[in-house]
């Protein structure tokens, strides 16, 4: 591949922009941390982001094309992800219209349903992994969260993993910070109306800077 400039940052390593070198073909690059192996919560993490895009293809979840490794490089290559995340719109606009705010949720709920379909859970619905490309079409990322309902990914957690808080805490389903192991689909769901909630006000439902204690609490 050849790689352009980044798109974004996470913990888990940066996403840039890239060509195929062979097929010329536009791809998304997400190239993860080099102490990954070092990492065993976050190669799982990794592990589950991939298989969870052999299963998923549906117009509105961002699509993967390869797993590799190049070295001590993990990397995964998806669709080419063109516009911005929202993130990104609302740190620019401060909020959204109604109209456009229900068309980023109805497209957000519509690969979520296939999500679940396939027995799997989100986990981190939030601004940050909705990503709208420049036709206005919704793209579910930042599938290293995902969860598996039926335990047919067959990947075993760390020690401790399982009762690690996953996700954004500001669009965060009380039962998911108390009991993290327990999530089912309706955590997504409850994720996806902190998001409309701040596509509408421009600020998330709780206040800023939520703590775990927070969540839990309203959970008990």
């Amino acid at each position: 591949y050849r790689v352009y400039d980044r798109l974004a940052r996470s913990e888990m390593g940066n996403v840039y922009r890239a060509v195929h070198a062979e097929l010329d073909h536009p791809v998304s690059l997400k190239v993860f941390s080099s102490s990954l192996e070092q990492q065993p919560v976050l190669m799982t993490r990794m592990q589950r982001e991939a298989r969870a895009s052999v299963e998923l293809d549906h117009p509105n979840v961002l699509r993967i094309f390869q797993v590799g490794r190049a070295g001590s490089i993990y990397f995964l290559a998806s669709q080419n992800l063109t516009g911005e995340s929202l993130e990104d719109w609302l740190k620019r606009d401060g909020r959204l219209a109604l109209v456009p705010a229900c068309k980023v949720i109805r497209q957000a709920a519509l690969g979520l349903a296939h999500i679940h379909e396939k027995c799997m859970v989100h986990r981190n619905i939030c601004p940050a992994n909705l990503w709208v490309n420049d036709q206005g079409m919704v793209k579910i990322v930042g599938l290293d969260c995902v969860r598996d309902t039926d335990g047919s990914f067959g990947i075993e957690d760390p020690r401790g993993a399982q009762t690690s808080v996953l996700g954004e805490l500001d669009d965060m389903a009380p039962e998911q910070a108390a009991h993290p192991e327990q999530t089912d689909p309706r955590s997504d769901v409850y994720s996806l109306g902190c998001v409309l909630y701040r596509c509408l006000t421009g600020a998330p439902p709780f206040g800023e800077r939520r703590k775990v204690a927070d969540v839990t609490s309203v959970a008990t």
